[in-house]
């Protein structure tokens, strides 16, 4: 129970507040209105500080107003109030200044009476010394209750002015998230239109690159159409000139042929009679002729016996002399043609390269059809015959012995390596790429590039000699890079690889070898004689090449080699057809036969995988459900 606890009064929380304030800067809020200033809504700093001050005034008044307290002090206890003035307040409570409360003067009477210890009664104090006493210990009291109220109301104030500063620095810290909040909002806004011009720079852009691109579209197909409108009347151009030269070398032709039916006539006549006057001394010769024939005979038997062994051996050097003469006709071409183009020793090379990625791209795009095969063939005899002195024909072929032109040779040399390069490509991935290619290469050959034939072969054999067939042994203090070269096998290529990639070398030079040589007279404008063929087409090129280079593969070590079974698949499924066709489905019976018996059952035919002798077998498998009136259709 408190006694004499003065109530607040309002001036001593203006004063605590005031003295809150005089601890921020000076002037910081001086712009703030005061409680009669408010005309309009406060703030939420200034709320919230009237909302405490408030409710700390109420508070103090609950706290203080203790009368309720005192009335509960009856019984034996009495309370005096000093007398004030009337015009004071007329409670019992005064305040003492601003800071301190007034003194109140308390006089107790006891009432309780004092017995001494043999029960009768002290004699009662007087006044005087009882209120002496009183006022002695009611000074102690007074002096301690005000320094524990006035402790209590400085910790009051200090937590006052706590609870001050914790709201004012939270509402400095809301203003300062507010306007946090506020510029980043604006720098998001900022953002996104930043972003939104240079979404509709780079949307300008991309118009501005689609409208280039469809000019520059629309530029080089006016080019192309240029290109090809040239290109067709400089082809009906050499078109006419060639009906006149053929014209005129048919006339040519005909008074030749009667001038020489006018000689053979002649020439008959002498020969009746050189034969009449041989025949009378046949006659005589007769008798010496038969004995010398007699020895002859027993002659050539003892030959015979040595020849057969000689054979033996001359065979299988044959394919290793074939394989040195076309490598020796590669070197000849890079001495003589190749090198000294690259040295710069002919003229007009970037008219050579044009020319060649001319040949490149007829050859890329080339279909299995009659048309295109025609136009691929002429376009690219009409390029070769441009750095020549004149067109070639069946009659007057370009022989490479006769050292044609070095630009013409060079197109040549560029010509095989890309079919090669197509070979190693497209046609290992898929072998029907490979006619249309053959048909072209024979259809220059009949032409009368003859030439073209060599340099091919000689190609081919250099990149894949099993071409001849044949695998080159390693020599002794060889390089193992100029070994592999020699074999056709690339640097650090895989087995697997090497086999497919000369999979498609002999798959173009199978296409070549089983043209057939009747369907292609139709497309050419001058058809060659019988007596001509030899020269326009070397013998590797025919279709007895393929018989060769079968027997080749199936006799001595290379039977064993891992290409053989794919190899020789390649040989069944190409050139099998024509084969058969010229040769007679009973004549290949036997060689498949003895190929299924002995190579794959026997063993002799190992391959690289078990996948490569299965995929022999289904193809002697399909050889053998093909009867002789459909084995033209068989491949």
């Amino acid at each position: 129970m408190r006694f004499a606890v003065p109530d607040s009064d309002s001036d001593d929380l203006v004063s605590l507040d005031l003295s809150y304030l005089s601890d921020t800067s000076e002037g910081e809020y001086d712009d703030l209105p005061g409680p009669s200033e408010r005309g309009g809504p406060r703030s939420h700093l200034g709320k919230t500080i009237r909302a405490y001050i408030d409710s700390s005034a109420s508070e103090s008044e609950l706290e203080m107003n203790s009368e309720d307290e005192v009335d509960l002090l009856g019984g034996g206890w009495g309370v005096i109030r000093e007398s004030k003035p009337k015009t004071k307040s007329n409670t019992w409570r005064e305040p003492k200044s601003q800071t301190k409360l007034s003194s109140i003067r308390v006089k107790t009477r006891l009432f309780t009476p004092k017995t001494s210890w043999k029960g009768k009664a002290k004699a009662e104090p007087s006044i005087s010394d009882l209120l002496i006493e009183e006022l002695t210990e009611y000074d102690d009291w007074l002096k301690i209750t005000e320094e524990s109220v006035w402790r209590e109301g400085q910790a009051q104030a200090r937590d006052r002015r706590s609870a001050l500063w914790e709201i004012v620095t939270n509402a400095r810290a809301e203003m300062r998230e507010n306007q946090g909040m506020k510029a980043t909002r604006e720098e998001e806004e900022m953002r996104r239109m930043l972003e939104a011009m240079e979404i509709r720079q780079h949307r300008e852009k991309e118009e501005e690159a689609q409208q280039f691109a469809e000019r520059e579209k629309r530029l080089w197909e006016n080019i192309d159409a240029a290109i090809r409108e040239a290109e067709r009347k400089e082809a009906d151009a050499n078109a006419a000139v060639l009906e006149a030269e053929r014209r005129k070398k048919a006339e040519e032709d005909a008074k030749i042929a009667a001038r020489e039916k006018a000689v053979l006539a002649v020439k008959a006549e002498a020969e009746r009679r050189v034969q009449e006057a041989a025949a009378q001394s046949r006659a005589k010769k007769d008798a010496e002729e038969a004995e010398q024939r007699r020895a002859a005979e027993a002659k050539q038997a003892e030959d015979a016996d040595a020849a057969a062994k000689l054979r033996a051996a001359d065979e299988k050097e044959q394919t290793a002399a074939e394989w040195r003469a076309r490598v020796e006709v590669q070197k000849r071409m890079k001495e003589a043609v190749i090198e000294p183009f690259k040295q710069g020793a002919v003229e007009g090379k970037a008219e050579i390269r044009k020319a060649m990625r001319l040949m490149t791209r007829g050859l890329g795009q080339v279909v299995n059809t009659k048309s295109s095969i025609v136009r691929v063939t002429e376009d690219i005899q009409g390029i070769l015959n441009t750095y020549l002195p004149s067109p070639p024909t069946p009659a007057s072929p370009i022989i490479l012995d006769q050292r044609p032109p070095v630009a013409y040779c060079y197109l040549l040399s560029h010509l095989s390596k890309a079919l090669i390069k197509q070979a190693e490509h497209e046609i290992a991935a898929n072998t029907d790429a490979a006619f249309p290619l053959g048909r072209i290469v024979v259809g220059l050959l009949l032409r009368g590039h003859a030439a073209f034939g060599e340099v091919l072969f000689a190609r081919l054999v250099k990149k894949c000699p099993w071409v001849v067939p044949y695998y080159p042994s390693r020599q002794p203090n060889q390089p193992r890079e100029e070994y592999e070269k020699s074999t056709g096998r690339g640097s650090d290529e895989s087995v697997s690889d090497y086999i497919i990639r000369m999979g498609g070398i002999l798959t173009l030079y199978f296409s070549i070898v089983q043209t057939s040589l009747g369907s292609m007279v139709t497309s050419i404008p001058v058809a060659p004689t019988p007596d001509q063929l030899p020269v326009l087409i070397i013998p590797p090129l025919r279709v007895p090449a393929s018989w060769t280079w079968l027997s080749n593969m199936l006799r001595g070590p290379l039977i064993s080699a891992p290409p053989a079974a794919h190899l020789l698949a390649t040989w069944i499924n190409i050139a099998g057809p024509e084969v058969i066709r010229v040769y007679g489905h009973r004549q290949v019976e036997k060689i498949m036969e003895a190929m299924y018996r002995e190579g794959l059952e026997g063993g002799r035919i190992k391959g690289n995988a078990e996948s490569e002798r299965q995929k022999l077998g289904l193809a002697i498998e399909g050889w053998r459900d093909v009867g002789e009136t459909d084995a033209r259709k068989w491949g």
